[in-house]
């Protein structure tokens, strides 16, 4: 699901590494369900006032640290948890054959949790045992530190795989964490719950706002084949702020106002987006492509059409508002994601050859009304009097042999 871990370049091909790859996966399973008994008899030590009531301000048996080691170790066995099924779902398929990028996280994870529940455990038994000697020992503040799902991936084909792994499992994490939040909220004080309702929502922010970057992952996936593309760099990046956040809001579900004590304020610090030293941002995916907009199809037929690359650079370059364009696609790809809509086997002929799509229900696109049924497609034109059209059109769409390149000269096409 997530990356902590660099690949093994050793591990990633040969019969000899399959057998590797399975021992190891085997080996990560074992250890997680030590972790997992670990972590409950951890737990059974832990007052149930205490869990109800959020942290203590002062106790002689409890220290803001222990509560912090216990808050992230929780958090974190919710990570973890989702790693252990993406490594079960990884062992059903082909990827099973090689390196798992979840049974690498997996282990990862695994080794910070070790150290956090240790602390936890060490701390219940003695206040501020695990400062000085004992936190160098054990490496807290490098395992602390350590990225949650969004460590860079080793360049390979599995680059895009993994973006979406990552992808998907925050939504499915964010979902779990508000459904626990809504649950919680039946019985549990609504001022305990303060904070992590507030991580939720500004999780649930985060991910809405690398929503259309991450829409791209099927739509245009040759932009995150590799790791160092800008586009590859500027997803993760997001994703990061996003882990930081449910982090936040599951060690809050745990121990109500733990993030708020000094101890953790000084250890783990405020949520920040990751530096990028990506071109552009997740708004403005034209400047890293000029194809963003057209179809699949179309660049299987036309990657070398230097008349087509000239058309939509020009295209781009006269719109007075690309961020408009931009979104009103965006909402077609979006409805596409719902089930909505579904894309048809075919574009349209008109620079920039978007792809036409056919209505599952009656939609709304842009400032049309797309009956259940009906085909759709969005165009995008200057104009000769220097007027600039963002154009949504339902038609019966049949086959043409020209392309349109918006121009007077027109060449066979699909």
């Amino acid at each position: 699901m997530a990356s902590f871990a660099q690949f093994v370049k050793d591990l990633l091909g040969g019969s000899s590494s399959n057998q590797d790859n399975a021992q190891r996966d085997m080996l990560a399973l074992t250890r997680f369900e030590g972790v997992c008994r670990a972590f409950e008899q951890m737990e059974s030590q832990i007052p149930v006032e205490w869990l109800k009531n959020g942290v203590p301000v002062a106790t002689d048996t409890i220290s803001q640290r222990a509560a912090v080691f216990y808050a992230l170790a929780s958090a974190r066995m919710q990570l973890a948890q989702q790693l252990h099924v993406s490594l079960l779902e990884d062992q059903k398929t082909a990827q099973g054959q090689r390196a798992s990028q979840a049974r690498l996280d997996l282990e990862e994870l695994i080794n910070q949790l070790d150290v956090l529940i240790l602390a936890t455990q060490s701390e219940l038994v003695q206040s501020n045992s695990t400062e000085g000697a004992w936190e160098e020992r054990y490496r807290l503040r490098e395992v602390l530190n350590t990225s949650i799902l969004t460590e860079e991936s080793e360049e390979s084909e599995d680059s895009l795989a993994h973006v979406q792994a990552v992808h998907n499992g925050t939504r499915i994490l964010l979902e779990k964490l508000q459904q626990e939040l809504h649950q919680r909220q039946q019985t549990s004080s609504t001022t305990l719950l303060t904070g992590g309702k507030l991580f939720l929502a500004e999780a649930q922010h985060a991910f809405d706002t690398l929503t259309p970057l991450a829409a791209q992952l099927n739509v245009r996936p040759g932009l995150f084949v590799t790791h160092n593309s800008a586009v590859h760099k500027e997803l993760e990046s997001r994703l990061h702020l996003v882990t930081q956040l449910l982090e936040r809001a599951a060690a809050e579900l745990a121990v109500p106002g733990v993030t708020k004590t000094s101890f953790w304020k000084n250890l783990v610090g405020e949520p920040q987006l990751k530096p990028s030293n990506a071109a552009v941002s997740s708004a403005q995916p034209w400047k890293q492509d000029i194809w963003c907009m057209t179809s699949p199809l179309f660049m299987q037929t036309n990657s070398n059409n230097r008349r087509a690359e000239q058309a939509v650079r020009k295209m781009w370059q006269a719109d007075p508002d690309p961020a408009k364009t931009w979104k009103l696609y965006l909402s077609i790809i979006n409805l596409e994601r719902q089930g909505a809509t579904s894309r048809k086997e075919s574009y349209y002929s008109g620079c920039p050859w978007v792809d036409i799509w056919q209505a599952n229900q009656n939609v709304q696109v842009g400032q049309e009304q797309v009956r259940r049924g009906q085909e759709f497609t969005l165009h995008v034109e200057a104009e000769a009097d220097g007027s600039f059209n963002r154009q949504i059109i339902v038609a019966n769409f049949e086959s043409t042999d020209t392309l349109d390149y918006c121009d007077t000269e027109e060449e066979g096409g699909h």
